[in-house]
């Protein structure tokens, strides 16, 4: 009877390890998402401000100025990756196509399925985050001069 009890407690301590490694992963991972979605340009911006203003001690009007300076360095980011993104999706494309070479014919079919649900995948994340992400106007050199 002592076996049966000895082994019902490892088993229990293992599900229980498992199920608390499975909800501290899943809270995570959702909240790692949340993010993401959040900003799908992920420049970690708040973060480095955040760290700036505390390491250095910065004063209200310094902490402006820096705020400032992130939305600023993430509105080029975001103009920079819709610029590029052309020029990306031609390097990944022409990927496909040399990987697609070396297949073999049943190979090559799972493959172009995987490639499109991964377009599918990709394309509904995007049109979640479009509805999701408020639209910001563009800054105009009127509205904000570079120094």
């Amino acid at each position: 009877m002592s076996r049966i009890r000895a082994w019902t407690g490892v088993l229990l301590v293992f599900l229980l390890g498992a199920a608390s490694g499975i909800a501290g992963a899943t809270v995570f991972y959702r909240k790692r998402l949340q993010l993401v979605r959040r900003d799908p340009f992920p420049f970690p911006a708040e973060d480095v401000a955040q760290k700036l203003r505390s390491e250095l001690h910065l004063n209200q009007e310094q902490s402006a100025q820096l705020e400032k300076i992130t939305a600023e360095t993430r509105l080029e980011l975001r103009r920079f990756q819709e610029k590029t993104r052309p020029q990306a999706m031609e390097i990944v494309r022409r990927a496909g196509i040399q990987v697609r070479a070396f297949l073999t014919p049943e190979q090559a079919e799972k493959f172009d399925a995987l490639r499109k649900r991964a377009i599918e995948k990709h394309q509904e994340r995007q049109r979640s985050l479009q509805r999701q992400t408020p639209e910001k106007p563009p800054l105009d050199a009127a509205q904000n001069p570079r120094p």
